[in-house]
Formats: structure tokens, sequence, C-alpha cells
């Protein structure tokens, strides 16, 4: 057997498999542009890998791989902050989704008196709470997680802290129960430069989290505070771009739901990728499980993915909120699903289903 790790220009990236019913994790073989050849899929197939990918191709990688999608590595969730909760509202271009936010704000009106909610800058005491009795034993506690946020000690290699504890650019909302049980809490960063506040990592009592809407009474806060302090963008964080492997793909629909879009970030690079998961042979707009759901340039149109990948802006411009906004609509979700007989369901709004198999 010829291990990956053996070949030229490649690495492994482990992921985490969010399906309840599939096990652990999975891997990813990561190849250097002009280091991939056709004849290694077979090899990484029988060496059990999820999927391939060929980071940051090249153009003529792109013409020679047409198997292969054209997918960022990582997506940002973003949208203008709205300056009302009406304006919000009327943002959405879907009549499903404002019934389906209006629904969610009453409940959360409705429920108030239930919560105390409370921001704040963030210090790396609240950061320890936050962590110790919410994110690792709530996130932690799925199956394959791969924690992103690490232990209180460790907080410097995601965020500068004081020599006073105070998390530079950094809130927090913490949500408790009369009684002062705490029961969902989320980061927030501030880029002053790009006028955007971003929710970056959140986790709720499971039994809390539905009943009450947390998730999207975190991000009505977020949003009053963005327009209070003058901050043009908001967005829900970024996520792995292979949605229902690393992420849930309920997280995704509720994203699209409220008004965000997916759009390129500045970390991460493009990916050319293809899954070598045999069982995930179709294209569907189903969320049969097990499936997976990938926002990609150009869709399975192997022209419109070279005029996609030319229209994108250097690396070094995603970071720009207005520059990427714009190109919002060159990314399009293809969904692979396994053969399952289904009717075709709504996709979320914003999202074009591509409905040619990709893989055979």
């Amino acid at each position: 057997m010829v291990f990956v790790s053996s070949l030229p220009g490649a690495k492994t990236k482990t992921l985490a498999r969010v399906r309840e019913d599939g096990g652990g994790r999975v891997r990813l073989a990561v190849f250097q542009s002009g280091c991939y050849q056709a004849g290694m899929a077979d090899i990484l197939k029988k060496e059990g890998f999820f999927a391939v990918a060929i980071e940051d191709p090249a153009i003529a990688e792109i013409r020679e791989h047409k198997d292969f999608i054209l997918a960022p590595e990582l997506v940002r969730w973003l949208m203008p902050t709205p300056e009302t909760t009406e304006a919000w509202i009327a943002s959405l271009q879907s009549g499903h989704h404002r019934n389906l936010l209006k629904k969610r704000l009453k409940i959360i009106q409705g429920r108030r008196e239930e919560l105390r909610v409370e921001v704040r800058p963030l210090t790396v005491s609240d950061y320890r709470i936050w962590h110790d009795r919410l994110y690792r034993p709530i996130i932690g506690a799925k199956r394959g997680a791969i924690l992103y946020w690490p232990r209180a000690e460790f907080l410097s290699k995601r965020a500068k802290a004081t020599a006073e504890g105070a998390v530079v650019n950094f809130l927090r909302i913490f949500i408790y129960r009369p009684n002062g049980d705490l029961i969902g809490g989320s980061l927030w960063q501030i880029s002053p430069s790009q006028g955007m506040l971003a929710v970056v990592a959140a986790a709720f009592e499971q039994k809390t989290r539905a009943g009450h809407e947390l998730s999207a009474l975190v991000l009505e806060e977020a949003i009053h505070h963005a327009d209070a302090h003058r901050l043009r963008w908001t967005s829900y964080g970024s996520d792995p771009n292979l949605y229902g492997v690393d992420v849930g793909l309920g997280l995704q629909a509720f994203k699209a739901g409220t008004g965000m879009k997916p759009v390129l970030r500045k970390a991460g690079g493009l990916w050319l990728l293809k899954i070598l998961d045999e069982n995930l042979s179709q294209i569907r707009s189903d969320a049969g499980e097990p499936s997976v759901l990938v926002f990609t340039l150009g869709g399975d149109d192997p022209a419109e993915r070279e005029a996609a990948f030319q229209r994108q802006p250097p690396q070094a411009q995603r970071g720009n909120p207005d520059l990427v906004w714009r190109r919002r609509h060159d990314l399009k979700p293809i969904r692979f699903a396994a053969r399952l007989p289904a009717d075709a369901v709504i996709v979320p709004e914003g999202m074009m289903l591509q409905d040619r198999v990709l893989i055979s």
C-alpha cells in the first residue's frame, strides 16, 4: 500500500464528521499545486480518504481536472447591518424566511422575561467560564468534534489579551435564567478596519436553545450592537466549506434564512475538490443523510468555473467586505447526497441548485 504521506506535495487534513449516524472523523488529502496526478485518486480511495483537494490551483489545473469542483476552503457569512428590525425582515428575499424570522423574533420577545441577557467586553476570566461551562461540554460532546477554541491558558493562539485580562476587540454575550444559571454564550469579534461585527463562536444549552430561539436572539443583539456602533457589516462567522462534514447542514440553512450570504474570506485558499466517497454520487436538493453541501465557484460548468476563478480578487483583498459582497453571486452551492429516492425540497433563499451529476 502507498500512503498519502509518501506522495509528493501531499498532506492529510482531519475533518469532523457531524452526521449523528456517522462515526468519528474523515480524512481529506490536500495536494500543493502541481503535485496531484489523476491516477492518485484510486490510491486515495483504497486508503479510505473522503476527498482530495488541490490547494490554490493554477488555471491550467482548473482546465485539466474537469471532474473536480472549485471551492473556497472557508466561507464567511455576511450581511449589511440593518438599521432596524423591520429593515432586517424586509431585506429577506423569501416570504417564507420573512415569516420565519418574524416568528422567531416574536418568540424571543415573548420569552424575554425568562432570560437575562448580558453583553460586555470579553475578559480572559469570562472566556474561561464560556469555554469550560458551555463550549467544551456542549460542542466538545458532539461525535467527531474538533474544537477550534482552546482552553483559556492558550487563548493567545486565537486572540490578543492585555496584561489586565481584557481580550482586544472581543465582546461576549451571556444568557442566564432568572436564577443565575448560565445557559448560553457567544463570542463577538469587532474589526474596526472592516467596519464589521462577527459572531465567531456560540454554545447553548440544548433544551433551551430551540424553545427560546437563542441563536436568533444572539444575532438580533449583534445586529443592534453593530448598528449602534456604526459597523456597516454583520457576520455570523466563518465555516469550513464542507457542510455535512465539518459543519451541520442545519446551521447553514439557519444562516441563509436570516439574510446572511456566503462570501470569500481572506484566510483559507481556493481548492479544486473531488469527493471520493462513492456513496455520495448524486447531486440533490434534499437533505437526506449522508449529504455534503459545498459552495463552489462556477458550479459544475467548467467554462463558468474558469471565468469565476478569473473574476476573483487576489487573496490579500478578500478581507474587504464591500469587494467580496459584490462577488457573492459567484458562489453557488452543490449538494452531494447518497442514493436515496426523495422529492426535491425548497433550497434556502439565495442558493442555486446544480442538478448535474459530478461523480459517477
